[in-house]
């Protein structure tokens, strides 16, 4: 499985969660997710996401998206 299929179909306790995942990819992975529901602006989903992932354990507040984008 690809990365972004990763992203596209499993929640962030999936992702979290995968075995065949190094750290670093789960890291990546959850960070873009966090990113996506932060410009989407749904607050609820934002804490959801936040409370799911332990927070910064696996979200990378620093992290640009492909397109070079910061949260």
């Amino acid at each position: 499985m690809e990365h972004s299929e990763y992203s596209d179909f499993l929640t962030e306790a999936d992702i979290i969660a995968a075995p065949k995942l190094s750290n670093d990819k789960k890291r990546e992975l959850v960070s873009q997710s966090f990113a996506r529901t932060a410009s989407n602006g749904d607050v609820n989903a934002l804490e959801r996401v936040w409370e799911t992932c332990r927070g910064s354990q696996w979200v990378d507040i620093d992290y640009r998206d492909d397109q070079g984008r910061q949260l």
